[in-house]
């Protein structure tokens, strides 16, 4: 089961708009400089439950524009299955609101996973330190991409 680490309500730093973040612990790439190193322990915080889903589908009103999923990595072995199902409940309840997404994976590495359908924009690559760029708009390094569905996959 997955845990998350953090529920970030009315979020305006993490995607367009006003926003509910949800951070899912558990990473296996511990680039240098993280900013989210205690998220890279997969037990790190608490379970994901249906009340948690509760909790995150209960933040969204007409003002949040969507929910952002990072991590950690939610892409993790210990979150695909948690994180895929997060984003079909939340399209099935809310089909107007976007799904941002934030994964050390390229779309390259992760083009045949279902997830996709659900997600909305994808900020892909791992941190890279020595391109790291302060101001950057949603990412922490120049490698990372911006992708948008039905532009960029």
């Amino acid at each position: 089961m997955a845990n998350i680490a953090k529920i970030k309500k009315y979020c305006i730093s993490n995607g367009e708009g006003l926003r509910t973040a949800i951070f899912f612990s558990g990473c296996d790439f511990h680039c240098k400089g993280c900013f989210n190193y205690k998220l890279q322990n997969p037990n790190y915080g608490e379970e994901y439950t249906e009340t948690k889903e509760q909790e995150i589908f209960n933040s969204i009103n007409e003002h949040i524009s969507g929910i952002s999923i990072l991590g950690g990595e939610p892409l993790s072995q210990y979150n695909l299955n948690t994180v895929t199902k997060l984003c079909v409940n939340f399209k099935e309840n809310f089909p107007d609101k976007t799904i941002w997404l934030w994964t050390g994976y390229t779309l390259e590495d992760i083009k045949e996973l279902s997830i996709l359908k659900y997600i909305d924009v994808l900020i892909d690559g791992q941190f890279k330190q020595d391109e790291y760029e302060y101001g950057l708009p949603w990412r922490g390094s120049r490698n990372q991409r911006i992708l948008k569905k039905g532009i960029d996959f």
